[in-house]
């Protein structure tokens, strides 16, 4: 798969309305090469390549154009299909490498639509770990790049999220001085306004300063 972008033919061109009701333009998705898939092994998804760090495309994810609880449930949210044989891959850092060296920070989010919304709202210098772990290929990714990151990913009613948070933390402390954007509880980044987003990026807080609030589930 790797390099061959045939596997993309198969998409329809024109923006899907469930990607546009969720607040993405035309523009972003034709940047991100969003697509839905009518057929094929993807049928029913919105289609979004995955690209290492020179732009090859490593992967293909698809995530249903629905969010009907019952039809996820049978079908499953996403379905990737990957080859990330050279190494783990930090969605995005293709077109944010350049922003990333020149702001002195990464941020790191979960998902490939909360880059792409981040990126669609004027935060170039986003990637995403596409999930809520952070492999050591993507550690070296990142300090390739950068001492200083941003992490910004879901504060959960649950814990699930700050938990996420504080791993990723702990795996790239030895590495990088890190800073927390502390979302919205149960909003996740592709979900806020361009002015929260902005916000929340310019007023970091620190690790000790999470952890003080957040701790009875980071003990969990």
């Amino acid at each position: 798969m790797q390099g061959d972008d045939s596997i993309l033919d198969t998409s329809a061109k024109e923006p899907h309305p469930y990607i546009l009701g969720r607040g993405f333009t035309p523009d972003t998705i034709r940047e991100f090469e969003m697509a839905y898939a009518p057929s094929g092994e993807f049928a029913g998804r919105i289609v979004l390549p995955i690209r290492n760090e020179e732009g090859v495309l490593v992967g293909i994810s698809g995530r249903l154009a629905t969010d009907d609880p019952q039809e996820i449930a049978a079908k499953g949210k996403y379905r990737n299909l990957a080859d990330f044989s050279s190494g783990a891959v930090l969605f995005n850092l293709h077109r944010a490498k350049t922003f990333v060296e020149a702001y002195g920070v990464m941020v790191l989010v979960e998902g490939q639509l909360d880059a792409a919304k981040a990126h669609q709202n004027g935060l170039w210098n986003v990637c995403a770990t596409m999930g809520t772990a952070i492999l050591p290929e993507q550690i070296d990714l990142v300090v390739k790049y950068t001492s200083r990151v941003y992490l910004a990913y879901d504060v959960d009613e649950n814990g699930a999220g700050q938990k996420g948070t504080w791993r990723i933390y702990e795996r790239l402390k030895p590495y990088c001085d890190v800073r927390i954007m502390e979302l919205p509880m149960g909003r996740d980044v592709e979900k806020l306004t361009a002015e929260e987003l902005w916000h929340i990026y310019e007023n970091t807080i620190s690790p000790l300063e999470f952890r003080l609030k957040y701790g009875r589930w980071l003990s969990q």
